[in-house]
């Protein structure tokens, strides 16, 4: 087993990202994998499993949230994210 740390300054709840869609320019990304997404996800997110996600350019200002099942894989997506220089990046708390 993988230990991955959460950041707490990064993790979001529910009623958080409710709060940030509101005033900022938000963009939910589901990075399980596209079966996992169509069995089920949160309205409005979009699906770029984490495999895909290093191909992928957001806008430098944009504040991106991810969500998984257990966090492994948004932590992952975020320190790739990182690595490309985005600075805005939340993750979901799991089983919201």
């Amino acid at each position: 087993m993988v230990d991955i740390k959460i950041d707490n300054n990064n993790l979001i709840n529910y009623n958080q990202l409710k709060e940030m869609e509101k005033y900022n320019n938000v963009i939910l990304i589901d990075v399980r994998s596209r079966q996992e997404f169509y069995e089920s996800h949160i309205k409005g997110a979009i699906n770029i499993p984490l495999i895909n996600i290093k191909r992928y350019k957001f806008s430098y200002d944009q504040m991106i949230v991810l969500y998984c099942n257990a966090g492994i894989r948004s932590v992952k997506a975020k320190k790739i994210l990182e690595l490309k220089g985005y600075k805005n990046i939340y993750i979901l708390e799991p089983n919201n």
